[in-house]
Protein backbone atom coordinates (compact mmCIF):
# COMPACT_ATOMS: atom_id res chain seq x y z
CA UNK A 1 0.00 0.00 0.00
CA UNK A 2 2.99 2.17 0.81
CA UNK A 3 3.79 2.02 -2.64
CA UNK A 4 0.57 3.12 -4.37
CA UNK A 5 1.07 7.06 -5.12
CA UNK A 6 -3.01 6.92 -3.90
CA UNK A 7 -5.00 4.57 -2.45
CA UNK A 8 -8.46 3.75 -2.82
CA UNK A 9 -11.59 1.83 -0.59
CA UNK A 10 -11.25 -1.07 -2.25
CA UNK A 11 -7.79 -1.64 -2.34
CA UNK A 12 -7.63 -0.73 1.44
CA UNK A 13 -10.85 -3.69 2.19
CA UNK A 14 -9.04 -5.76 -0.20
CA UNK A 15 -5.76 -5.42 1.77
CA UNK A 16 -6.95 -5.65 5.04
CA UNK A 17 -9.13 -8.75 4.05
CA UNK A 18 -5.75 -10.64 3.43
CA UNK A 19 -3.88 -9.54 6.22
CA UNK A 20 -6.84 -10.66 8.46
CA UNK A 21 -6.66 -14.12 6.33
CA UNK A 22 -2.85 -13.85 6.87
CA UNK A 23 -3.18 -13.65 10.50
CA UNK A 24 -5.64 -16.02 10.99
CA UNK A 25 -3.58 -18.58 8.94
CA UNK A 26 -0.65 -17.96 10.98
CA UNK A 27 -2.42 -18.85 14.10
CA UNK A 28 -3.81 -22.41 12.51
CA UNK A 29 -0.05 -22.87 11.60
CA UNK A 30 1.27 -22.30 14.75
CA UNK A 31 -1.34 -25.06 16.20
CA UNK A 32 -0.27 -27.17 13.81
CA UNK A 33 2.94 -27.18 13.74
CA UNK A 34 3.00 -27.31 17.77
CA UNK A 35 5.06 -24.26 18.58
CA UNK A 36 4.74 -22.85 21.89
CA UNK A 37 6.39 -20.28 23.16
CA UNK A 38 6.13 -17.02 25.37
CA UNK A 39 8.37 -13.64 25.31
CA UNK A 40 11.49 -13.42 27.17
CA UNK A 41 12.10 -10.23 29.11
CA UNK A 42 15.55 -10.53 27.84
CA UNK A 43 14.02 -9.47 24.58
CA UNK A 44 13.25 -6.67 25.72
CA UNK A 45 16.66 -4.95 25.72
CA UNK A 46 16.94 -5.92 21.59
CA UNK A 47 14.49 -3.00 21.31
CA UNK A 48 16.27 -0.60 22.41
CA UNK A 49 19.81 -1.15 21.13
CA UNK A 50 18.06 -2.49 17.46
CA UNK A 51 17.12 1.43 16.23
CA UNK A 52 20.56 2.29 17.60
CA UNK A 53 22.58 -0.22 15.95
CA UNK A 54 20.80 0.57 12.39
CA UNK A 55 21.53 4.21 12.26
CA UNK A 56 25.52 3.15 13.71
CA UNK A 57 25.65 0.84 11.19
CA UNK A 58 24.20 2.83 8.54
CA UNK A 59 26.54 6.07 9.40
CA UNK A 60 29.36 2.67 9.21
CA UNK A 61 28.50 1.42 5.59
CA UNK A 62 28.21 5.42 3.84
CA UNK A 63 31.83 6.20 5.46
CA UNK A 64 33.05 2.68 4.11
CA UNK A 65 31.67 3.63 0.70
CA UNK A 66 33.09 7.24 0.75
CA UNK A 67 36.48 5.71 1.94
CA UNK A 68 36.36 3.44 -0.84
CA UNK A 69 35.21 5.70 -3.27
CA UNK A 70 37.69 8.43 -2.19
CA UNK A 71 41.23 5.99 -2.44
CA UNK A 72 39.54 4.45 -5.52
CA UNK A 73 40.38 0.95 -4.23
CA UNK A 74 37.66 -1.91 -4.28
CA UNK A 75 38.66 -4.41 -0.90
CA UNK A 76 36.02 -7.09 0.04
CA UNK A 77 35.12 -5.92 3.14
CA UNK A 78 34.11 -8.07 6.01
CA UNK A 79 34.23 -11.02 8.21
CA UNK A 80 32.21 -14.25 8.74
CA UNK A 81 31.86 -15.01 12.48
CA UNK A 82 30.38 -16.92 14.96
CA UNK A 83 28.42 -15.71 17.41
CA UNK A 84 27.18 -17.24 20.57
CA UNK A 85 23.50 -16.94 21.53
CA UNK A 86 23.31 -19.76 23.91
CA UNK A 87 20.56 -21.33 23.50
CA UNK A 88 20.81 -25.06 22.03
CA UNK A 89 18.55 -27.38 20.42
CA UNK A 90 15.09 -27.27 18.94
CA UNK A 91 12.89 -26.97 21.88
CA UNK A 92 10.08 -24.11 21.19
CA UNK A 93 11.93 -21.25 23.04
CA UNK A 94 15.52 -22.34 21.62
CA UNK A 95 14.18 -22.21 18.03
CA UNK A 96 12.24 -18.57 19.21
CA UNK A 97 15.49 -17.19 20.58
CA UNK A 98 17.30 -18.14 17.62
CA UNK A 99 14.93 -16.85 15.24
CA UNK A 100 14.35 -13.47 16.70
CA UNK A 101 18.04 -13.49 17.06
CA UNK A 102 18.51 -13.80 13.15
CA UNK A 103 15.89 -10.99 12.95
CA UNK A 104 17.38 -9.02 14.85
CA UNK A 105 21.07 -8.96 13.43
CA UNK A 106 19.90 -9.27 10.00
CA UNK A 107 17.38 -6.19 10.67
CA UNK A 108 20.96 -4.06 11.02
CA UNK A 109 22.60 -3.21 7.66
CA UNK A 110 26.05 -4.07 8.30
CA UNK A 111 25.46 -7.82 9.16
CA UNK A 112 23.20 -10.47 8.09
CA UNK A 113 22.91 -14.26 9.66
CA UNK A 114 24.30 -16.92 6.77
CA UNK A 115 23.47 -19.87 9.39
CA UNK A 116 21.87 -20.42 13.06
CA UNK A 117 22.92 -23.83 14.38
CA UNK A 118 20.60 -25.86 17.03
CA UNK A 119 24.04 -28.02 17.70
CA UNK A 120 26.40 -25.86 19.20
CA UNK A 121 24.04 -22.47 20.20
CA UNK A 122 25.61 -20.05 17.71
CA UNK A 123 24.69 -17.85 14.62
CA UNK A 124 26.62 -17.91 11.86
CA UNK A 125 26.87 -13.76 10.99
CA UNK A 126 28.60 -11.66 7.79
CA UNK A 127 29.61 -8.56 9.44
CA UNK A 128 30.33 -5.42 6.66
CA UNK A 129 30.97 -3.31 9.19
CA UNK A 130 31.95 -3.65 12.69
CA UNK A 131 31.77 -1.28 15.67
CA UNK A 132 29.71 -0.31 18.38
CA UNK A 133 26.59 -0.71 19.31
CA UNK A 134 26.80 -4.22 17.71
CA UNK A 135 23.91 -5.92 17.59
CA UNK A 136 25.52 -9.07 17.20
CA UNK A 137 27.07 -8.79 20.68
CA UNK A 138 23.84 -7.73 21.93
CA UNK A 139 21.92 -10.93 21.16
CA UNK A 140 24.82 -13.19 22.32
CA UNK A 141 24.98 -14.78 25.81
Amino acid sequence: MLTLSSVSTPELAVASACAVLAAVATLGARVVSGGSWAPSPGWARWLVALPVAIVADTGRIFGLALAQLAHGRRREPGDIRPVPIGDRGDDAPAAAWRALSTLCVTSTPGSFVVDARPDDGKLLVHTLVDGAPSIAKVVSR
